[in-house]
C-alpha cells in the first residue's frame, strides 16, 4: 500500500497466468497491475492528447501480453507491452468504438455499446470497421453503460444489461445461446439477426 497504487474504485479486474490487472476509470484514470501476491508492478496512466496518450480511459483488455486500453472520447485503442510499460502504437478507430473492448486470437477485436443503443461492432488491427451488428435501440430506456462482455475457455458471450439475452461472439457472427424468461417482464427483442 502506496501512493501509486492507491485505487479510488474498481471499474474491472483482469488476471492473466502471473498479473492482476485493476482499472479505476474515473478516480485515478488508471490501471493497476499486480502479481499473484499482491505486490505492485506498475501502474498505466497515460492522461493526455499526445501519442501513447488518452482523454478517457474507457476499457481495456489483456492479449498476448499486450495491454489494449480503449479511449472513447478520442476514438483510439493504445497498445503497450505491459512487461515493460512500453508504448507499442496507437490505431485510430473510424467511429465511437462504444464502451468495452475484446481482443480476439487474429488481433482484431469486436467493441460493445451498452446504454440506451446495443451494438456490437468488429475491427481490423488497423481501426476499420468491418462490421457492426444487434444494432438495436431503446429509446424509452436511459440506462448507464455496464460491463456486458464475458469470457471463458469456451468463447466470448455478451449479455446486456437491460435484456433476456445471451448471445456467443464467434468471429463475425453472434448467436443466441440463452433467453432469459422473466414471466411477463421480459425485454424481448423483436428480432434477432
Amino acid at each position: 500500500n502506496n501512493d501509486e497504487c492507491l485505487i479510488g474504485q474498481i471499474d474491472k479486474v483482469k488476471v492473466t497466468d502471473s498479473n492482476i490487472f485493476v482499472l479505476d476509470k474515473n478516480v485515478a484514470k488508471a490501471i493497476f497491475m499486480f502479481d499473484h501476491n499482491g505486490k505492485f508492478i506498475r501502474k498505466f496512466d497515460k492522461y493526455g492528447k499526445g501519442e501513447g496518450e488518452y482523454l478517457y480511459l474507457e476499457d481495456f483488455d489483456i492479449y498476448d501480453d499486450i495491454l489494449y486500453i480503449m479511449s472513447s472520447l478520442d476514438q483510439k485503442i493504445l497498445q503497450y507491452d505491459y512487461h515493460n510499460d512500453g508504448f507499442i502504437k496507437e490505431t485510430k478507430l473510424s467511429d465511437h468504438g462504444g464502451y468495452e473492448i475484446k481482443v480476439l486470437p487474429d488481433q482484431n477485436y469486436f467493441t460493445v455499446r451498452a446504454n440506451s443503443i446495443l451494438r456490437i461492432d468488429f475491427w481490423n488491427s488497423k481501426g476499420k470497421q468491418t462490421s457492426s451488428i444487434l444494432d438495436k435501440r431503446f429509446p424509452y430506456l436511459k440506462w448507464s453503460a455496464s460491463k456486458a462482455i464475458s469470457s471463458n475457455i469456451n468463447g466470448n458471450y455478451i449479455c446486456p444489461a437491460i435484456g433476456n439475452m445471451i448471445y456467443k461472439v464467434k468471429n463475425s457472427n453472434i448467436t443466441p445461446v440463452y433467453k432469459f424468461n422473466f414471466l411477463n417482464n421480459n425485454f424481448s427483442f423483436d428480432e434477432i439477426d
